[in-house]
């Protein structure tokens, strides 16, 4: 094990930290906005 895998797994790991949450919100605001379109187009 050297050393700079071991810090290429930790930067892999914090980015993917950072950028999980941002995924997240950006899914389900997309989601919420497609439902919300589905709704208009299906229920008036």
């Amino acid at each position: 094990m050297n050393f700079k895998s071991i810090k290429a797994k930790i930067m892999v790991l914090i980015l993917c930290i950072a950028i999980l949450p941002t995924a997240i919100v950006s899914i389900y605001m997309g989601t919420k906005v497609y439902v919300d379109k589905v709704k208009e187009v299906y229920w008036v």
